[in-house]
């Protein structure tokens, strides 16, 4: 095995690794998400009652976000 084989082959096999760390870390945090979907419940009780006030601004970055992710997990869904 030539040294430019042996360093391409190093770096591929150290490529794998961190994209192995990086999906585990990934996919660690999709699951700790699961705890907000009672603070997901809490803020849908909150927006329907009509003796709170919330700030335009406050709900249009939340549509914003929210958005963009149900979009883009729609996608990574389809994709399964």
């Amino acid at each position: 095995m030539s040294i430019e084989h042996a360093s391409t082959s190093h770096n591929l096999t150290k490529r794998n690794r961190s994209r192995s760390v990086l999906s585990l870390l990934v996919g660690e945090r999709v699951r700790n998400t699961y705890p907000l979907y009672p603070l997901c419940q809490a803020i849908s009780e909150d927006l329907n009652r009509p003796d709170i006030e919330i700030q335009a601004g406050s709900l249009i970055r939340l549509y914003e976000v929210m958005g963009a992710l149900t979009e883009q997990l729609g996608g990574d869904i389809q994709k399964l």
